[in-house]
């Protein structure tokens, strides 16, 4: 870990901290704050989520002002097939960076989904609503919910909210997927 945090603070600004860290550095969500805002955004090459400890490595190192994490495993229909890695990277992991967090009294922002829910009805769901996931990738993603905010000294320090779709300049993904349907 040393390694990895002599290698960001080689390419930051002499004297400079971080003051947000990302998880994620690839995804929809992550490459768009990259281009808009200050962030330091990891990849899967240097805090790989299905090795929780390794996000909380990098917390400790960086010791960063707020973290968001925008890193999920996103492939639906293979978290079917692939349950058990699809709850370590969305529910173990943000769990164990939550902890984290909360240890250093950093803020976390988690990104999550609208398929903790049920999917029935048209209007726009609301924190505190009942959950109730219809498939494995909405299991995981709320085992991480549950992780993060199950903490009363967690949760003052948290927000997650939750999406049916991110777009940026890369283009709508729901969109995308809709297209190969």
């Amino acid at each position: 870990m040393a390694a990895l945090a002599g290698s960001i603070w080689r390419r930051s600004t002499p004297g400079c901290k971080v003051l947000i860290l990302v998880f994620g550095k690839t995804g929809q969500v992550a490459t768009e704050l990259q281009r808009s805002v200050d962030v330091l955004a990891l990849g899967r090459d240097q805090a790989d989520l299905s090795d929780p400890f390794a996000c909380v490595q990098a917390i400790r190192a960086l010791a960063p002002r707020a973290v968001i994490n925008a890193a999920a495993y996103t492939a639906v229909d293979q978290a079917e097939e692939d349950e058990g890695l699809a709850t370590i990277i969305n529910g173990d992991a943000p769990t164990a960076i939550a902890q984290a967090c909360a240890e250093m009294q950093i803020p976390l922002v988690h990104i999550s989904t609208d398929y903790v829910f049920e999917g029935l009805g048209e209007a726009p769901w609301k924190p505190g609503d009942t959950t109730a996931p219809q498939n494995a990738y909405g299991r995981s993603k709320l085992a991480g919910e549950e992780g993060i905010l199950g903490s009363e000294a967690v949760q003052p320090l948290n927000y997650v909210p939750f999406f049916n779709r991110v777009s940026g300049t890369g283009g709508l993904m729901f969109r995308a997927w809709w297209g190969r349907m």
